[in-house]
């Protein structure tokens, strides 16, 4: 199932998973290793764990794998990506 996220530009800085280098291997761990970009439109792989918030319903942040040209969006620009990607941050 698809869904429309916001992307969260500039989170992936300043916030670690406590105990993991970056939250592409924070994902991996909990998920397995990345394969595509999570993006519904692209089909390129994907290199880095972007972070996003869903636009409708809950205020959560999720890690999602993306490639780099997808991981370049701006703050909050919206897009659809595959729901079974999401990575909820605080669960």
């Amino acid at each position: 199932m698809r869904t429309t996220v916001s992307y969260l530009n500039g989170t992936m800085r300043n916030s670690r998973s406590k105990g993991y280098i970056s939250w592409r291997e924070w994902w991996e761990s909990l998920n397995g290793r990345f394969k595509n970009c999570a993006c519904v439109d692209c089909s390129n792989k994907a290199e880095v764990g972007g972070l996003v918030m869903p636009v409708y319903g809950f205020p959560e942040w999720y890690v999602i794998p993306l490639c780099r040209d997808c991981n370049r969006k701006r703050e909050n620009d919206k897009f659809d990506v595959w729901q079974e990607d999401m990575q909820a941050v605080n669960s």
